[in-house]
């Protein structure tokens, strides 16, 4: 498969310039108070183009794990916010029917009920540190803890607990913020909320100069695959070699529908299902990253119009070869890449 080279992140974001006219306490002040109202407040996640992109790619390779078992004996479980649009895939896409949502904002709670698109999904209102030890792990598991606030060590717990609770042939993924003191902070003030918040998890190569847009999400992969990694050694101590667990990242998508996100994940597997996971051939999607270098989706800005003429070209394997009718080269590039997973959003009436 032809691999288009991916648009740099600093191409499409610039760091916001520190506002010297506030103080620390004023910009610590605005931030907490904006992160207290809830994303789904503010943001309709059915309307962010990269977002839609890379829950779809998602759930094209979730179909892999068929070769493990019936993507119908498996559940779901996720943060659904009110619009449930990862639910409404998985149940459509994949057969699943015993799912969980997990919010944390019980006051909404009339609200997310009214929204619920299936009688098979079950509201866990609570964080998903208090949740996920409650939740059953006897079979597998699909989890996205698709959070919007930035990376913390209470995140990582949730990892540490997920990797220790999940079964051979389970997949799971968290998202958040990169943009890690973005708004006020200067380099060196980010790098002293880094270490304040993960402490001797971070890597000693690690410095004040890693705290760019470009490259924090390599440091938050590696924060992540060093506890999962770390965690996996201890787990399989003592245990018989056919049952010790492996771990295979394969999600490391970075894009920015306004802020900078990153998602990672992977699967789970036991030596004695290494053939199943050979047989699911992850390897073979052309959005799949093992390594810290992510994948960043960037959803070029096109008319229906020239969507549907693309479309028309598409697939092909030679992007000069279609007439572009004005627009630009580059966004032809990127949406011959995402153009089987890219949404279309139109005006309806009621």
């Amino acid at each position: 498969m032809k691999h288009i080279k991916e648009p740099d992140t600093q191409e499409f974001l610039e760091e916001t310039e520190p506002n010297e006219h506030l103080d620390s306490d004023t910009a610590e002040e605005l931030e907490a108070r904006e992160e207290r109202v809830p994303s789904y407040r503010k943001i309709n996640y059915k309307l962010r183009p990269a977002k839609t992109i890379e829950r779809k790619m998602m759930a094209e390779l979730y179909l892999s794990l068929s070769a493990f078992e019936s993507l119908r004996n498996y559940r779901y479980v996720g943060l659904g916010s009110p619009f449930f649009s990862d639910f409404i895939l998985c149940h459509k896409n994949l057969g699943i029917n015993e799912m969980y949502s997990i919010e944390k904002n019980k006051r909404d709670e009339k609200r997310f009920n009214f929204n619920l698109p299936y009688k098979c999904i079950q509201m866990m209102y609570g964080t998903t540190s208090e949740i996920l030890p409650n939740l059953p792990w006897d079979k597998r598991a699909i989890v996205w803890l698709d959070y919007d606030g930035k990376f913390t060590l209470t995140m990582l717990e949730d990892i540490r607990y997920l990797v220790g609770s999940l079964i051979s042939g389970s997949i799971f993924s968290i998202s958040f913020n990169c943009n890690y003191g973005e708004r006020f902070d200067r380099s060196k003030e980010k790098f002293q909320k880094l270490k304040d918040e993960f402490g001797s998890k971070i890597p000693p190569n690690i410095k004040t100069r890693n705290m760019t847009s470009n490259e924090l999400p390599k440091v938050f992969q590696t924060i992540i695959n060093n506890e999962i990694v770390s965690l996996l050694k201890r787990k399989n101590f003592g245990v018989s070699e056919e049952d010790h667990l492996h771990y295979e990242q394969l999600f490391n998508f970075t894009y920015a529908d306004g802020v900078l996100m990153q998602t990672i994940g992977g699967i789970v597997y036991s030596e004695r299902e290494k053939d199943k996971f050979k047989d699911s051939r992850f390897s073979e999607y052309s959005f799949v990253r093992n390594g810290v270098d992510p994948f960043h989706i960037h959803a070029p800005n096109l008319t229906i119009r020239e969507l549907r003429y693309l479309d028309t070209q598409l697939p092909s394997i030679d992007i000069k070869e279609i007439e572009k009718y004005g627009i630009p080269e580059q966004d032809v590039e990127l949406y011959s890449k995402y153009y089987r997973y890219f949404p279309t959003f139109a005006e309806i009436d009621y």
